[in-house]
């Protein structure tokens, strides 16, 4: 066996020193890689948290506000609704209005078109006979005096007259008869 000297089992000795140095360094290198790579992971995903809680949180505004909204569109159906039926219920009234006018109309055209008979006296037009064209048949004198007195109509009615006379009437006018007298409504 061949001996070796002193000096080369030093140095076999300080390289593997060295070795050992070297090699720790690369791994105090490697772990303060590894550290700078994980804090740089970790700012990123912290970052990335904030972003995603930031949108979570503007979301949550947003469904609030949609929420808002939905409640205002229940309110505002509502209030359509009640509103619809308070419509088809003014539409009933108005129908029930317009049918009892209807009634009313033909009622007064019949009315209108109804002989009027009047007794002896004096009667002003406007007041007890309305304005409008008549015949008239009875069995007395027939007078009209206009608004201003004067004399529009002067006539004796049946016996020893006339067995109807037409004349025009106007508001103001006044009819003195001597006995129950009949004016029958004529078309304009």
């Amino acid at each position: 066996m061949k001996q070796w000297p002193l000096w080369t089992g030093y140095l076999v000795i300080a390289g593997i020193i060295a070795l050992v140095a070297f090699n720790a360094g690369k791994t105090a290198q490697l772990n303060a890689k590894a550290t700078v790579v994980m804090a740089l992971q970790k700012a990123k995903s912290d970052m990335e948290y904030q972003n995603t809680i930031q949108k979570v949180n503007a979301n949550r505004a947003k469904l609030a506000r949609l929420d808002d909204y939905e409640a205002k569109v229940i309110s505002l159906t509502s209030a359509i609704t009640q509103k619809s039926q308070e419509s088809r219920a003014l539409n009933e009234k108005i129908s029930d209005e317009r049918r009892q006018l209807a009634s009313l109309t033909q009622r007064i055209m019949i009315a209108a078109a109804a002989p009027i008979v009047i007794p002896a006296g004096h009667h002003p037009v406007g007041t007890y006979v309305r304005p409008g064209r008549f015949s008239m048949t009875g069995s007395s004198n027939f007078v009209v005096y206009g608004a201003d007195d004067t004399l529009k109509v002067n006539t004796i009615l049946g016996d020893g007259g006339v067995d109807s006379y037409v004349c025009d009437l106007e508001e103001g006018d006044t009819i003195q008869t001597g006995s129950r007298t009949m004016l029958v409504p004529l078309a304009n």
